[in-house]
């Protein structure tokens, strides 16, 4: 007898079990996980193997990236070479705060803190400050 219940008492719990995770929450997308700034600022570094060119701020090797802070980053060169485009991810927004502080940088835009932004003003202001 308490076989038979036993298998009866599993069906169920299984059954819940798979049916939960139609039911759950929806998970929030990677693009809005985590601090994000988006920024202008100089190109740096000859365009050797040992020195290679980046943006200013970013950091110059894998060690560097992890220990300040910076989940990711991604750039692109600006068409005359001289600026770069560049998104940093970090976790919190203490790894970021310093490179808002910086004076060589062009223009920045924090993702989330500005409500007047419209969409295409940061393109609009970006490309403005980047025409040849």
């Amino acid at each position: 007898m308490q076989t038979l219940f036993s298998r009866f008492a599993t069906f169920p719990t299984i059954l819940a079990a798979l049916t939960t995770g139609t039911f759950a929450q929806r998970p929030v997308d990677l693009k809005n996980q985590n601090e994000r700034v988006v920024m202008v600022v100089p190109l740096t570094g000859v365009g050797t193997y040992s020195d290679p060119k980046r943006p200013l701020l970013a950091p110059t090797s894998a060690k560097a990236l992890q220990s300040a802070g910076i989940l990711s980053y991604q750039w692109h060169p600006s068409d005359d070479g001289k600026y770069a485009i560049v998104e940093y991810a970090a976790r919190t927004r203490g790894p970021l705060v310093a490179m808002l502080r910086d004076t060589r940088l062009i223009v920045a835009f924090e993702k989330g803190t500005r409500e007047e932004i419209r969409p295409g003003e940061c393109d609009s202001q970006v490309q403005e400050r980047l025409r040849d």
